[in-house]
């Protein structure tokens, strides 16, 4: 396929000069406790919603945001006592704490700032999965949003030959990469039917880091402030990890796929139907 037919450059041209594209300001917001809390929005799923909605189009950052703004509402209002509060268990101060969260002004605009600075992790997943899908016509990408929040992977990758490649895309900051440390050897975590299910992570040889960057370097290209990631590092982190791919029957995607079914959250698993394990 010619480049110009691919629906990475596709897409790189309707994001050109195209207001709808251009990045929001937002204001930083001192809200550790905030910061501290998980689940009150599942970004994954709302990239994913939104792009349903929109036939395939990859949402803006405005949109984002304000997609993020409905399901924390949602979330906070849910379970608020009387006074207006929701008492949660956010990790801050080096430990987890009760925190009475209040719906009002700091916390919405600490909401969008959240959602507002993670939407170019979400254009730099795509574009990256536009370019492999270019690159390597033949690879498989497993989509599934257990895969992420399970097993920590952002692209997930079957080879011709079944072999499994895992991809963390991530800012490249000294964060990012400490955090990326810390969370190999962690336990996803999922709720069902009251039991907290518990499934081990090992970051090994076949998971790699993707980096992009908010600047144009050699990552990325910024386009319309879009992350776009570029074919010659996407060919330099695939080459580096290929060798110590996982054979397929014995990976950590089978694994998982089969605990999903095993503790009945996903009777379909991540979807490996039509793949031969064996």
């Amino acid at each position: 396929m010619e480049y110009k037919n691919s629906k990475v450059y596709k897409l790189a041209q309707k994001v050109l000069h195209n207001e709808k594209y251009q990045k929001l300001h937002w204001e930083v917001v001192d809200f550790p406790e905030y910061e501290g809390l998980n689940g009150s929005m599942i970004m994954p799923d709302i990239w994913d919603r939104l792009m349903e909605r929109n036939n395939g189009e990859m949402p803006s950052q405005k949109e984002f945001v304000q997609e993020c703004l409905v399901d924390s509402k949602e979330f906070f209002f849910k379970k608020m006592n009387s006074n207006g509060e929701r008492w949660l268990m956010p990790y801050f101060d080096g430990q987890k704490q009760w925190y009475a969260f209040c719906w009002n002004e700091r916390l919405i605009r600490a909401i969008i700032a959240r959602a507002a600075r993670s939407y170019p992790s979400f254009v730099a997943e795509y574009t990256a999965k536009l370019m492999i899908e270019y690159t390597y016509p033949k690879f498989k990408i497993i989509e599934n949003n257990y895969l992420d929040r399970m097993l920590g992977s952002d692209i997930t990758i079957v080879t011709p030959d079944n072999k499994v490649i895992y991809l963390h895309v991530m800012r490249d900051s000294y964060y990012s990469r400490h955090y990326f440390i810390n969370k190999s050897g962690t336990t996803g975590k999922l709720w069902h039917n009251g039991v907290c299910n518990e499934f081990d992570r090992d970051f090994n040889e076949a998971h790699a880091q993707l980096f992009y960057d908010t600047n144009n370097n050699k990552y990325n290209l910024i386009i319309n402030d879009c992350v776009f990631i570029t074919q010659a590092y996407i060919k330099e982190v695939i080459d580096n990890v290929i060798d110590s791919a996982e054979p397929l029957a014995d990976s950590q995607l089978l694994r998982l796929d089969q605990w999903l079914i095993d503790t009945g959250i996903d009777k379909n698993g991540v979807g490996l139907d039509c793949f031969v394990t064996n």
